[in-house]
């Protein structure tokens, strides 16, 4: 709960509404703190709509030490943890991508200097996100792990304002802010050192990310036409229909999972959780981009 709402302060801040406009917010109540699987981690890189990611091979050049120490367990729970840990890296790695491509699109279409710098600090941030994750992931797997190349074929092409503003609602808007509430209830629940170091480090910097997220889709409709808010509106509105209609047989429980002292979030819980970031901050936050004005002076989002 406390993460949910720290999320859309920071975002609104950002924007320029000030945390006064959170009483113009329904808080929603109670948000379940889950416990275990992995939740997204880091912006997409989609090219043609599926998410490209690089494949793992042995290297040790992708994280600065493996662990404190060999990881202990059951090898089936070993196995796991190392399966997760490893998708989370390939995705973080996937997000250097992501963020380089952005970066590109904003210089394309005359962005603000800020934005560009945010861009490419994310960049950097998503690196050492890849070395964290690949770390846990090679010190549960008992052997160190790392990426292989990432094609670039067919990522890089021209887009309109309304293409980047779509694509900055679906990637970092609702992707990042789910990725940085998540990545808090999983810090929540963990006890190992190690994985609580990198779990606060990147919900630290995935609430900078999806904060850079909503300022480039507030500029992009005060820089552009009515068309843009249009793209905008439809594009929120079928990122979030999925979630809000997620439906739990075990919606009132909590189910205990040993690794969640490991940063693992089970998969029910963590939909729940999505569920409630998708009806109490992102549907709010959307609505008040109907009051961003194209061409307006000053990009900002108002609420209450």
């Amino acid at each position: 709960m406390r993460s949910v709402i720290e999320i859309r302060e920071r975002i609104l801040i950002g924007l320029g509404g000030g945390s006064t406009l959170l009483g113009g917010l329904a808080c929603g109540g109670n948000i379940e703190h889950p416990p275990g699987a992995t939740g997204g981690a880091g912006r997409p890189f989609a090219v043609d709509g599926a998410a490209r990611h690089a494949g793992v091979v042995t290297r040790a050049d992708w994280f600065e030490r493996r662990s404190e120490g060999a990881a202990h367990g059951k090898p089936q729970e070993l196995r796991r943890l190392a399966a997760a840990w490893l998708a989370d890296a390939q995705a973080e790695h996937a997000s250097i991508a992501s963020f380089a491509r952005f970066t590109l699109h904003l210089l394309a279409l005359g962005a603000p200097p800020d934005l560009v710098a945010d861009a490419q600090s994310a960049a950097s941030d998503e690196v050492e996100h890849a070395k964290l994750c690949f770390a846990l992931a090679s010190r549960y797997a008992g052997r160190s792990l790392g990426p292989g190349p990432l094609s670039m074929e067919g990522a890089v092409t021209d887009v309109s304002l309304a293409e980047l503003a779509v694509a900055t609602v679906r990637e970092g808007c609702v992707g990042e802010t789910m990725s940085a509430v998540v990545a808090g209830e999983r810090l929540e629940r963990a006890r190992d050192a190690e994985v609580r170091a990198a779990l606060e480090q990147i919900a630290a910097d995935e609430t900078r990310h999806a904060e850079l997220a909503w300022r480039t889709v507030a500029w992009a409709i005060a820089r552009g036409s009515d068309v843009v808010r249009e793209a905008v509106r439809t594009a929120f509105a079928d990122a979030v229909a999925p979630y809000l209609a997620y439906r739990s047989v075990a919606e009132g429980g909590d189910a205990p999972d040993e690794l969640s002292d490991h940063g693992l979030l089970p998969h029910d819980r963590i939909r729940l959780v999505e569920k409630a970031v998708a009806r109490d901050v992102l549907v709010p936050l959307a609505a008040g981009f109907h009051d961003v004005s194209p061409r307006s002076s000053r990009p900002s989002l108002r609420m209450g």
